[in-house]
C-alpha cells in the first residue's frame, strides 16, 4: 500500500511539477525586486518625461522602433510649435519677412 506516492507514481509528472515550482520561485524573486511607481498629475505636467528618464537611467535603452517613434513625435512637435508662432505673429500684428513667406505659406497649407 503506497501512502505518499501512490500506486500510479509518474516520474515525468513529478519532473514537470518540480519545473513549475522552480518557475514559481523564480517569479516570486523577480516580483520581490519589482518596484511600482504611480505618477499622478495634470496633463502636460511631465509624467511621461519623468518615466522616460527613469527608464533610460535604470532599465534599458530604447530599441530602433521606439527611437523612430520619438523622431516622429519630435518632428510633429516642431511643426506644431512653428505653426503656433506664425499664428501668434499674425495675432500680434507682426509681419513676416519676405524671405520666410514661402515657408510660412507651406506651413499653413
Amino acid at each position: 500500500m503506497a501512502c505518499c506516492k501512490g500506486a500510479n507514481f509518474d516520474p515525468e509528472a513529478q519532473n514537470k511539477n518540480e519545473a513549475i515550482n522552480k518557475d514559481l520561485q523564480s517569479d516570486r524573486r523577480v516580483k520581490a525586486n519589482e518596484i511600482k511607481l504611480l505618477l499622478l498629475g495634470a496633463g502636460e505636467s511631465g509624467k511621461s518625461t519623468i518615466f522616460k528618464q527613469i527608464r533610460m537611467k535604470y532599465v534599458k535603452k530604447y530599441d530602433e522602433k521606439e527611437l523612430k517613434g520619438f523622431k516622429i513625435d519630435i518632428q510633429r512637435n516642431m511643426i506644431e510649435a512653428m505653426f503656433n508662432l506664425v499664428r501668434a505673429t499674425s495675432a500680434l500684428g507682426e509681419t513676416i519677412g519676405d524671405e520666410h513667406k514661402s515657408f510660412v505659406g507651406e506651413l499653413l497649407e
